[in-house]
């Protein structure tokens, strides 16, 4: 089937507008220390007494971990995680850890998924569909089963950024027109290594409990 120039630079345009969304949205996960289960930083590192059963609704709103150190992110542009390269395709394939984006939790290693990685698998799927789209404008590279899956990411990205309502100054190239940000700004942000940390122990003490 033949397809029209208009239809392969609507194609190439919308995956344009995609790229930017994801890059954007990476610096935010970067930043922030959101999660589904919220991770605790130290402004409400707070322990409850109440002991938890991880049955039906009886679960902490964070994941009781560690609380989080602030540390500093210095953005820069990076040759690293692109989307249509091997090498940025292998990044992408280990950006999460061992257990994916799910951690177990209690006596009977309930799965919950961590926001911040949640984040990072969309972002990840996001980044799958372009490379494809890139590879091959054919619409129908896209499976409407993953058209819908990043849909669903999309939006989830786009509430968790606005749930986040950064509004830390950064600096812009033209003050009229498509004005690009600088990076030339230091964010504050909690400590994402240790998240990752915890959730290779996680993983360790589930893969090692007896089923």
């Amino acid at each position: 089937m033949a397809y029209t120039k208009f239809s392969n630079y609507r194609i190439l345009w919308a995956g344009a507008v995609l790229s930017f969304t994801a890059m954007a949205v990476l610096v935010f996960i970067a930043v922030n220390g959101n999660t589904f289960l919220l991770v605790n930083s130290p402004i409400n590192a707070q322990v409850s007494k109440h002991e938890y059963t991880y049955l039906h609704n009886d679960y902490p709103e964070k994941w009781p971990i560690p609380a989080l150190d602030k540390v500093h992110m210095s953005l820069e542009n990076t040759v690293h995680y692109a989307f249509d390269t091997p090498e940025g395709r292998a990044e992408w394939d280990i950006i999460l850890p061992s257990g994916g984006a799910v951690v177990r939790l209690g006596p009977r290693r309930r799965p919950f998924t961590v926001g911040m990685f949640h984040q990072i698998r969309c972002l990840g799927i996001i980044r799958d569909i372009l490379d494809d789209l890139y590879r091959d404008t054919n619409s129908r590279a896209v499976s409407a089963d993953r058209s819908i899956i990043a849909g669903h990411c999309m939006n989830y990205l786009r509430q968790m950024v606005l749930c986040s309502s950064d509004v830390r100054l950064e600096t812009v190239r033209a003050a009229k027109g498509h004005g690009l940000t600088v990076p030339d700004v230091t964010h504050v942000c909690l400590d994402w290594e240790a998240v990752y940390r915890e959730a290779e122990k996680n993983y360790q003490t589930y893969m090692n409990t007896p089923k």
